[in-house]
């Protein structure tokens, strides 16, 4: 079941994804609210899981990280998901694995320096026995990543009503 947001929780989380550091006494003057009850939306929302974290996102280009790729694995026996999904949390080049449908079993976001770098991680996935194949496709650049649309809960409660 949806957690049920209203209006003012929407733009309390609207200016939190243009500014997660923003102070809440800022969100309450700019929204005309009060300071208290921006504080309870956002404890109350980050209790429900709406807000699963604020963090600080690190540009990996910056850091000499040049290369991302996508690799699709297949494994041998998939009954062993769990157990290969615990070997590739270990895998710190590894910063997304999704279970997927279609020719893969899993799909592996990676981030590395190089080519050199993903031929390393690369290597390792291959002597992993319970992969049976992988494909990789190196991305030739990073085009946009977006936050959740927040303005499909505006559409969804609108049809809804």
């Amino acid at each position: 079941m949806a957690t049920k947001m209203d209006e003012i929780d929407i733009k309390i989380l609207s200016q939190l994804i243009l500014d997660a550091k923003k102070a809440y006494t800022q969100i309450a003057k700019d929204l005309g609210i009060s300071n208290t009850l921006v504080h309870q939306r956002i404890s109350k929302m980050k209790d429900a899981g709406v807000i699963d974290k604020m963090e600080v996102k690190l540009n990996p280009k910056v850091l000499g990280f040049e290369t991302f790729a996508y690799m699709g694995i297949i494994l041998k026996d998939t009954s062993k998901s769990k157990e290969i999904i615990e070997v590739l949390k270990e895998i710190p080049e590894i910063i997304e694995c999704s279970y997927v449908t279609g020719n893969y079993s899993f799909l592996l976001k990676v981030i590395v320096r190089n080519n050199e770098h993903l031929r390393d991680v690369f290597e390792r996935l291959d002597n992993l026995k319970e992969i049976q194949q992988t494909e990789t496709m190196i991305s030739f650049g990073f085009e946009f990543e977006k936050n959740f649309p927040i303005h499909l809960l505006d559409q969804e409660q609108t049809s809804n009503d």
